[in-house]
């Protein structure tokens, strides 16, 4: 057989390529560690990747998604229904579940045909390297408010989930969670935290069932038409941000892709949609039965306000709630981590090492003083849920239109039609979370 015979790498089919997942068997040795190493792999999307994760199965993955968009946020959904109309508000939770997932496919399908497999090097490979830059600002900044938030939303539970603490002061509180929760950002692999991520899922299912237990017990005044077909477009709009701001996980998609086994594109969106149909579920559910609690009228923006702090649905929300943060801060963390692993060494450590314990020093630093000092965190969620908006969002609806202009075989409906959709429902949703204090809309 001569050379002329052997197919080079660039001669292989693009997209058969991510599902191949084949590994370049010559040894080598890193230019920057000096790290001699066996074998580079190539990622979902065909580029080589260089550094050794663990990968896990579709479900530990999927929960790890879900599990960063489930929070306190869903127990603001009985509201939404409330002011924008019962029928209308569970439309929307369903519609903007679809579209996570369409732009969950956009991500996926660019980063085939760029062959780059994290979200900011497919935005510097159709956009510029300005692009990228302020694509990772979007995405480092959705991670740290998410990871603030999260920390300060333990420092309010922690009292009433351990008695001893009540008698803190905040700021000791803070320290005191935070050293529980440093060590864990240590860890180099999200897919380690599948268990764990499916244990803080299967906590919002049990508050969605505390609820329906209390409606059982409950004397519901059952909402009539007028509520059920109610149509409030100001009440819509102000609900959009938050709606979409539950369906977010796209900002650890494309690295949590990575840890992904076996990952065909079959595989890929497997993930997606048992990701989708795992918060849908537990959102209908929530979002009607405190609904129902209300008979549909006056419905506070948290629904357990209302339900009394004797009540035993209060002791096991706040149970739910406060282990699912616990359990999965990790998730918005060590992402970040990565992130400044990059900016400090010049790349992403391999093993646990002085250099990765540096990074996460340095980010639980920035952690303790934000939380510190963020008392309301309503300013940051809002300017969170714009970029949150635009990542989830409006840059997957570019990246249609870009790949449907530039790509003959894109040039199609599908591609066009989603693009316009994502970028119809960012962009309204972004301006509405970062202006709408300054609109004149009224619930």
């Amino acid at each position: 057989m001569s050379s002329e015979d052997v197919p080079s790498l660039s001669d292989l089919d693009p997209e058969r390529i991510p599902f191949l997942q084949q590994s370049i068997p010559s040894d080598y040795t890193d230019e920057e560690s000096g790290e001699f190493t066996r074998k580079r792999q190539l990622s979902w999307a065909g580029d080589p990747v260089q550094e050794d994760r663990a990968h896990g199965p579709v479900l530990d993955l999927a929960m790890n998604l879900a599990a960063c968009a489930f929070g306190a946020s869903m127990l603001s959904l009985p509201f939404v229904l409330d002011i924008s109309g019962a029928l209308v508000g569970m439309f929307m939770i369903v519609g903007l579940a679809l579209m996570a997932v369409l732009a969950s496919s956009s991500i996926m399908h660019a980063g085939f045909r760029f062959k780059k497999s994290s979200y900011t090097k497919i935005v510097a490979e159709a956009f510029g390297k300005k692009a990228s830059v302020v694509a990772e600002v979007l995405l480092c900044a959705c991670l740290f408010v998410a990871a603030v938030s999260y920390v300060v939303g333990l420092a309010d539970l922690l009292p009433d989930m351990i008695g001893f603490t009540s008698g803190m002061p905040r700021t000791l509180r803070i320290f005191f969670i935070y050293a529980g929760l440093w060590p864990i950002t240590w860890v180099g692999s999200l897919s380690a935290f599948g268990p764990s991520s499916m244990f803080a899922c299967v906590g919002c299912y049990v508050q969605a069932v505390a609820l329906v237990t209390a409606a059982i017990f409950s004397d519901i005044d059952v909402p009539g038409p007028e509520l059920l077909f109610k149509f409030n477009p100001a009440g819509i709009a102000l609900s959009l941000p938050m709606v979409t701001f539950t369906h977010a996980y796209h900002y650890v998609l494309t690295d949590t892709f990575l840890e992904l086994k076996n990952p065909s594109k079959v595989r890929l969106m497997s993930t997606v949609w048992t990701t989708g149909v795992t918060l849908t579920t537990c959102y209908l559910i929530v979002a009607i039965i405190g609904y129902l609690l209300y008979g549909g009228r006056n419905v506070p923006s948290n629904v357990l306000t209302g339900l009394g702090n004797g009540s035993p649905v209060i002791g096991i929300a706040t149970w739910s709630i406060g282990l699912l943060l616990f359990a999965t801060y990790s998730l918005f963390i060590i992402p970040l981590r990565r992130r400044l692993e990059e900016i400090l060494f010049g790349r992403q450590t391999r093993k646990l090492n002085g250099d990765r314990i540096l990074a996460a020093a340095v980010i639980g630093a920035l952690v303790i003083i934000a939380s510190i000092l963020l008392r309301d965190l309503y300013l940051a969620n809002t300017v969170a849920g714009g970029c949150i908006a635009i990542v989830t969002f409006v840059i997957p609806g570019l990246f249609d239109v870009y790949c449907w202009k530039m790509f003959k075989v894109d040039r199609n409906l599908v591609t066009i039609a989603r693009g316009v959709l994502l970028l119809c429902a960012g962009t309204t949703a972004g301006f509405i979370g970062l202006f709408g204090s300054l609109l004149p809309l009224k619930a």
